[in-house]
Order: C-alpha cells, then sequence, then structure tokens
C-alpha cells in the first residue's frame, strides 16, 4: 500500500514537471512564433512599398477647366458691369435677389481731397496706404418672403481684398460721405460709396456678402 502511494506521488510529481516544461516550451515556441511572424510582415510590406509604382494623378476633367463666370475671384467685374446675387438680408426675412453695379471708382489724392472736403474728421490714410471710393448701385429685383421687410443694404457688406488675394473685413471709416447704406422694398435701388483703403502701388477688389468680386480701377 505504502508502495503504491510513492509511485503515485512520483508519478504525479513527473506529471507536473512534464507540465510546466510543456507550458515553458510552448511560451517560448509562441514567442518565437509572433516575433517571426511580425518579421516576415514587416518584410513583405516593406518590400511592397518599395517595389510600388507611384500613380500619376488623372488628368482634370474638361468640365474642371471651364472659364470662371463673370463676378468669380479670377474674372472680376468692372466699372459699369452688374452681378446678380441671392441676398439674405435677415434670417427671418426671406431672400432677396439683387443687382449690384460698380458705378465709379476715385483714389489717391483725389480721394483724399474730397474726403477733406467732406469733414475735417477725416484724416490721411495709413502709411503705405491710399483711399479708395467705389460707388455702387444695389437693387432689389425681387424679394422673397415678408414684403414688408425691406432689404438693408450696407458699405460694410463689401470686404477688401488686395491682389495677391489677402482678404479681408472693410474696417475703414470716414465721415461726411454719401456711404451706401439704405433699406429698399422690391423694386428699389440705392447708390452710394464704399470707402477702402488700398496698399498703395495695387489696385485691390471690392467683394460682395464674400462672392461677388469687382476690381478696383
Amino acid at each position: 500500500m505504502l508502495l503504491c502511494c510513492c509511485l503515485l506521488l512520483c508519478g504525479c510529481t513527473n506529471t507536473a514537471q512534464l507540465d510546466e516544461k510543456y507550458q515553458q516550451g510552448y511560451d517560448a515556441g509562441y514567442e518565437k512564433g509572433l516575433a517571426q511572424g511580425y518579421a516576415d510582415g514587416y518584410a513583405v510590406a516593406n518590400d511592397e512599398w518599395e517595389n510600388a509604382q507611384v500613380e500619376e494623378p488623372d488628368e482634370p476633367d474638361e468640365l474642371e477647366q471651364r472659364e470662371p463666370e463673370l463676378g468669380e475671384r479670377l474674372k472680376p467685374a468692372k466699372i459699369g458691369e452688374t452681378l446678380t446675387y441671392e441676398s439674405a438680408p435677415f434670417w427671418s426675412k426671406g431672400t432677396a435677389w439683387v443687382e449690384v453695379t460698380l458705378l465709379e471708382v476715385i483714389r489717391g489724392d483725389e480721394a483724399l481731397e474730397i474726403l477733406k472736403k467732406k469733414s475735417s474728421s477725416n484724416v490721411a490714410p495709413d502709411e503705405g496706404y491710399e483711399y479708395v471710393l467705389a460707388k455702387f448701385k444695389v437693387t432689389n429685383v425681387e424679394h422673397t418672403g415678408d414684403e414688408k421687410q425691406p432689404l438693408d443694404v450696407y458699405y460694410f457688406d463689401f470686404d477688401f481684398s488686395t491682389d495677391e488675394f489677402e482678404q479681408y473685413f472693410n474696417s475703414t471709416l470716414v465721415y461726411g460721405l454719401n456711404e451706401l447704406s439704405a433699406s429698399i422694398f422690391e423694386g428699389a435701388s440705392t447708390e452710394g460709396y464704399v470707402p477702402f483703403q488700398c496698399p498703395i502701388g495695387q489696385t485691390g477688389y471690392a467683394v460682395y456678402c464674400t462672392e461677388l468680386w469687382f476690381k478696383l480701377e
């Protein structure tokens, strides 16, 4: 009986040792296989990357090479030309189809002289800049929404852009000028000046509601 117990005990001990060795071998083999798998995968991926051919971009469609339309950045309107725009005077008032026309451009010494005559509060422009006075006509062609609500038109609806197309909010402030500022119902028009400060030597652009481009010359 004692002998049988000893044999069983030895057998259990040997089995436990075998299990432990088996686990150690399994773990070592798994780690080695995992490392080899990573290495093989990297080698394949790297080989595919080095042998990959760079695909040339497709030629643009003929439709994508269209000529810009009048009033777009690359084809700005000039004096006497009229552009149409769907304007939203206020969120609650519906929309209005408007026509915007550049009537006149006055700049440099002539513009400064006009401003000085209008008000003694008007001073010289910033160093390196000149005044540009652009006269616009805006017509409320068709108003959709509340017919009792007019379209509000202001000179600050126009942004300024440099010749390099650096566009920013027009903050030029002058006094006594007949600036563009009115509320017009359907069928009515208004005219007025929009003052800008433009870098000397540049032409500049006026941009209505960030959409319609006018060249200031």
